[in-house]
C-alpha cells in the first residue's frame, strides 16, 4: 500500500448483529469470518487494511468479538476489546456501534 493518510474504524456491538458482515462490506471483499446465528464467529479482534485511491485514504477496519459473547467470560471479552489498542496505535477515527 502507498503512504496515504490512514483512518481506523472500530466495529463494536453484541454477538450476531453483523459486525463482521459490515467489515466485509467496508473492505469490499470477504476478509472477516461471518457466523450464521447467535454464536460468535469472531474469537478475537482482527483487522484488515484497505485503500480507496479515489478518496485518497487508507483505512484499517478492526472487527471485535461480540460485547455479549455467548461462550466467553466478561473478563475475556474485555481483554480482547483492549487488544484493539495494539491494532490502532495512532488512535481510532470512527467507532461504529451496532445495535438492534
Amino acid at each position: 500500500m502507498t503512504s496515504l493518510p490512514r483512518k481506523t474504524v472500530l466495529l463494536v456491538g453484541p454477538t450476531g448483529i453483523g459486525k463482521s458482515s459490515l467489515g466485509n462490506q467496508l473492505a469490499g471483499k470477504s476478509v472477516f469470518e461471518v457466523s450464521d446465528g447467535m454464536n460468535s464467529a469472531t474469537q478475537k479482534c482482527s483487522d484488515f487494511d484497505a485503500q480507496d485511491e479515489q478518496l485518497g485514504v487508507e483505512y484499517r477496519i478492526i472487527d471485535t468479538r461480540g460485547l455479549f459473547d455467548t461462550k466467553k467470560s466478561s473478563e475475556e471479552v474485555h481483554a480482547d476489546l483492549a487488544r484493539f489498542a495494539e491494532l490502532a496505535p495512532n488512535g481510532i477515527d470512527a467507532i461504529l456501534v451496532m445495535i438492534e
